[in-house]
């Protein structure tokens, strides 16, 4: 079976949730005999480009003009280089990775032109922020009703897209992200030993994740464990900002911004952690959070989006509202303070997070493209 997958993103070539869920995805199909996969990747000029990533030869870049030609550009290139590669190869099925109008449209103008299946796949943000405008979300609606299936990451987006797009139940499943086996058996868990505990964040440096208010707790914290650091992995807009407001509360000595790290590298650094926070307002269904839970690291998150959906207060982590220092901080010296809560915590969050590889979510695929064809 030939799939032709279309992402705005690709990692290693860059970072982000989407990113990572098409790369495992492609990964382990391409591996299958029955699988070839043909990836359609955006690639924005001045774009770091990895040239160490592998699998180069399956990709098909789609470099975009400045903006406002971007969205033109894609979807021009696109179609160009789908009926170059339709001469080559059969395609069975379109199965575009975001609710992004470009890709949507240019694998709906594929699917009509070469009476080919498609599935989307929406993300989290794709939704979740684009129905605000009035006109996308038309446009989204219209876009998702013509598409052949639709996949979200959690029961929430499926809500939204039942209840705000109009879609029908029985055309949506949910197929959340995962975890890599093999990188979670390569890092020994760090028992939660009440030392030098670290704390550690994961994700993009904006508004959305919210790290200003983990910032805020940790001031909190520190001037009662003195021997607790916050490990900070990401990048983003608001980093400048973030490392002014660590010194104006005096705890820059304590707070290490890691950067942008490679997925193994952030793997590393989060199985030497005690404690996983997540201060998210808004949220799909983090990578992140699933792999420190698969890395059993006892969690403290926000309980905004798909985050409740595998992540039970008390159970198998603890859940905080959003935008609350206190409460965050108050979690925090909770699993300072009680570390049989703690590692119970951790046991449990392993525990319920077995089904969540990627091997399970390449599984739920393959039915869904045996399902259309």
């Amino acid at each position: 079976m030939n799939v032709l997958i279309l992402t705005p993103e690709l990692h290693p070539y860059k970072a982000g949730g989407v990113g990572m869920h098409v790369y495992y995805v492609n990964k382990l199909l391409a591996s299958k005999p029955k699988y070839n996969v043909v990836l359609f990747a955006v690639y924005p000029r001045g774009m770091k480009r990895n040239r160490k990533a592998s699998d180069a030869e399956l990709i098909n870049f789609i470099y975009l003009l400045p903006f406002p030609l971007a969205s033109v550009s894609y979807m021009v290139k696109s179609l160009m280089v789908f009926f170059l590669v339709k001469r080559k190869v059969k395609v069975n099925v379109i199965h575009a990775h975001t609710a992004g109008l470009q890709i949507m449209f240019s694998a709906y103008l594929m699917s009509v032109l070469g009476k080919i299946p498609f599935l989307i796949t929406a993300h989290g943000s794709d939704v979740r922020i684009f129905k605000k405008v009035r006109i996308v979300k038309l446009l989204q609606s219209f876009l998702l009703k013509k598409a052949s299936y639709v996949t979200c990451v959690s029961k929430e987006m499926k809500q939204i897209l039942t209840g705000e797009y109009g879609l029908e139940d029985d055309k949506i499943s949910i197929v959340p992200n995962g975890y890599d086996n093999n990188l979670v058996f390569k890092r020994k868990e760090r028992r939660f030993q009440g030392r030098e505990n670290k704390i550690v964040f994961v994700g993009r440096l904006d508004s959305a994740k919210d790290p200003s208010t983990l910032i805020q707790a940790f001031k909190r914290i520190s001037t009662r464990h003195a021997d607790v650091k916050l490990l900070i992995i990401g990048d983003g807009p608001l980093r400048k900002g973030l490392e002014t407001l660590s010194k104006e509360l005096d705890i820059a000595n304590r707070v290490f911004f890691c950067g942008q790290v490679s997925h193994e590298n952030a793997m590393a650094i989060m199985a030497e952690c005690d404690i996983y926070v997540l201060t998210s307002i808004d949220e799909g269904l983090p990578t992140s959070l699933i792999e420190a839970m698969a890395l059993g690291k006892p969690i403290i998150a926000t309980n905004v989006g798909g985050v409740p959906e595998i992540v039970k207060d008390g159970i198998n982590g603890l859940l905080v509202p959003p935008k609350s220092p206190e409460r965050v901080a108050q979690a925090v010296e909770r699993l300072l303070n009680e570390p049989r809560l703690a590692k119970r915590l951790a046991t449990s969050a392993v525990e319920s997070i077995q089904d969540h590889s990627w091997r399970s979510i390449v599984t739920k695929y393959e039915q869904i493209y045996e399902a259309l064809t």
